[in-house]
């Protein structure tokens, strides 16, 4: 995915002018950075990776963890379960593996599946990426016959799926979204969409 010439919305997202003063997209962070940046006082930060090249990588970044937050080496979905049901009255879980195993998307809704039946509120936001082999629809049809209720669904798509190489979209699926999260990712993807000459779209997978 070619990263836009320049970025319009920095007024918008200023972490990511922090990482790029100059206003042109050079550097975006991952998801343990931008989660680490919206920690509230009181808030905990619980970080999991299985991949042992990327949480090398993560050392690197326990400086600038807030209070509260924690890195760990490990399956990070196998460990939460272990842990439900939690002691907070808030529970916000983002799952985003690198699905290089076939049996991932599989795993992931059963996880999903497992958090919904143990905690009824927690938020799950899960990352797939989409790929020329369709292997997300797993992924959807399973958490679609799983039973789990009030599902938000958003993709944005980049590419043409026959002639792209690699991802030519990804979406995101959350569990209990926040009230006009879905006006936001609505907002949002058509601004990335144009960006990228693509389109995205934004739907209820499983109501209420």
């Amino acid at each position: 995915m070619a990263a836009p010439r320049e970025f319009s919305t920095a007024a918008s997202y200023p972490q990511l002018v922090t990482l790029n003063p100059d206003e042109r997209l050079q550097c975006y962070a991952g998801s343990p950075w931008w989660l680490a940046q919206a920690m509230r006082s009181g808030d905990r930060l619980e970080l999991y990776e299985l991949h042992p090249g990327e949480h090398q990588h993560l050392q690197q970044f326990d400086q600038q963890l807030p209070p509260g937050g924690r890195r760990h080496f490990g399956d990070g979905p196998a460990t939460l379960l272990q842990h439900l049901p939690v002691a907070t009255p808030r529970l916000c879980v983002l799952i985003d593996p690198s699905y290089e195993v076939k049996s991932d998307y599989l795993a992931v809704a059963e996880t999903l599946k497992r958090i919904a039946d143990k905690v009824r509120h927690a938020v799950v936001a899960i990352w797939y990426p989409l790929l020329a082999a369709q292997r997300h629809l797993e992924l959807l049809d399973a958490v679609r016959a799983s039973g789990v209720r009030k599902v938000l669904r958003s993709e944005l798509i980049y590419g043409d799926p026959e002639q792209t190489r690699g991802m030519y979209g990804s979406g995101m699926l959350v569990l209990n979204p926040p009230w006009q999260l879905d006006q936001l990712l609505a907002e949002t993807g058509e601004q990335l969409a144009t960006l990228y000459s693509g389109r995205s779209t934004v739907e209820w997978w499983v109501a209420e």
